[in-house]
């Protein structure tokens, strides 16, 4: 994205201020650019550093003696570089996520069970009584699909787990559960509902999100992080016997040719 490129050369242009002795010209930043895979002529570096003269970044003598950092820039600085550890610690986030074999899938619903057990407790504090309704109507039209002997779309579910961690308002607790909910392994969600329905246990999912819904829509912050912790758990239990028998619970075809998933 051309805004990352820019805040990428911002923050070198800012690390080499930073650290020279003097003041740096265009040309001595555009070898940096060039050296950290930007190949930019001199013109656009003193073009690059006006713009950060403009911002209030640098300052220089109007002459060709080259910019020193100012205080503001420093500060500039320093946010791009805690943007970059963000970023890093986001990626790590994301690669955790990927779910290559049912280990993988096992871990992560752990994980979701603990996030998720919490955001329900906060959201029967937090959410919105219009949040709190329009849970409770995706749980019940969950249970309509069943019992018309629909298989509900696994989106379904993705998006009743994830408006309840929305309804949280805790930004944190929404980053998180919305990388474990939506891991970089776009065939998740099917392997979870294909789970269920070799299971038997669509039927019961679906009950369990009403009993959710209505735990919050009861402002219950105890009963909803009971109930939502007990009905991760109840994924995870099919999850669990497969691991531990080998019995290809989990339809071969699905494992195999849409996301490649190994019983292991």
């Amino acid at each position: 994205m051309e805004i990352e490129r820019n805040e990428a050369l911002e923050l070198i242009a800012l690390g080499v201020l930073a650290d020279a002795d003097g003041p740096v010209g265009s040309m001595r930043l555009a070898e940096v650019f060039k050296e950290t895979g930007h190949d930019l002529s001199q013109a656009t570096a003193g073009r690059f550093l006006r713009q950060l003269d403009l911002l209030g970044l640098t300052k220089g003598d109007g002459g060709k003696r080259g910019r020193t950092i100012t205080r503001e820039g420093v500060a500039r600085l320093e946010e791009l570089k805690d943007k970059v550890t963000m970023r890093e610690k986001s990626s790590r986030l994301m690669d955790a996520a990927t779910v290559t074999d049912l280990s993988d899938l096992h871990e992560l619903l752990l994980v979701r069970r603990a996030v998720e057990a919490e955001g329900a407790r906060l959201a029967a504090l937090r959410a919105t009584d219009s949040e709190l309704s329009d849970i409770l109507a995706q749980a019940r039209s969950h249970v309509r699909d069943v019992r018309a002997q629909r298989v509900p779309e696994a989106e379904s579910s993705t998006r009743f787990h994830r408006s309840i961690a929305e309804a949280s308002h805790n930004p944190m607790l929404i980053s998180v559960a919305l990388v474990l909910l939506e891991p970089s392994n776009p065939a998740l969600t099917g392997v979870l509902e294909n789970v269920s329905v070799q299971s038997a246990k669509v039927a019961g999912h679906a009950n369990e999100h009403v009993d959710i819904a209505e735990a919050l829509m009861s402002r219950d912050a105890e009963l909803s992080q009971r109930l939502m912790y007990r009905h991760i758990t109840s994924m995870i239990e099919p999850v669990q016997e497969t691991l531990a028998t080998g019995n290809g619970m989990i339809i071969e075809p699905l494992l195999s040719s849409e996301i490649g998933l190994k019983l292991s």
